[in-house]
């Protein structure tokens, strides 16, 4: 028990690490590769959350995950353009040519709202994004609309660790 008051305190003394560890926890529960591995986000973004609020203000708080969620999910995004860009699954592509093209007409009317409702269900957080790059949406659309989700997220990640009452200064 001792080592876990040790190490809360060198956090506590310490705020910046904590803002590393909720960006670090951020961007790894929003990349396809890194989020399959770890313990569930709200676990993870909770306990961290719940220590940082005694030392760091709510808004670097929720600004730090918020950044740490928005690059997670352009990281997934990316290597979805990569994968089409560099033709890496080309037996995959031509197989599913037609539904893919099929699913990019049907996801650019209303693209944005999947990509945005995506980031709430744990495993679609990844793979929309992913998916988005594959499709070839167009990076400022994706990344305005992955920045809002994420700061949304965020926000309801906050509230749930610290409580309804809590003001953003």
């Amino acid at each position: 028990m001792d080592w876990i008051t040790h190490h809360l305190a060198i956090l506590h003394n310490h705020p910046l690490w904590l803002l590393a560890i909720l960006f670090c926890i951020a961007l790894s529960k929003s990349t396809i590769i890194l989020s399959s591995v770890l313990p569930p986000a709200s676990v993870m973004l909770m306990t961290v959350v719940t220590l940082a609020f005694p030392v760091v203000p709510v808004v670097i708080i929720w600004l730090v995950i918020t950044l740490g969620a928005a690059c997670g999910s352009m990281i997934s995004y990316y290597l979805g353009r990569l994968i089409v860009t560099r033709n890496y699954f080309p037996g995959l592509m031509a197989k599913y040519k037609t539904a893919l093209g099929k699913a990019q007409a049907r996801l650019q009317t209303s693209g944005l709202l999947i990509l945005f409702t995506s980031r709430f269900i744990a495993v679609l957080r990844y793979l929309i994004p992913m998916a988005a790059g594959l499709l070839r949406f167009t990076q400022t659309r994706v990344l305005v609309t992955c920045l809002l989700s994420a700061g949304v997220w965020t926000a309801l990640y906050m509230l749930i660790a610290k409580g309804i009452e809590f003001t953003f200064f």
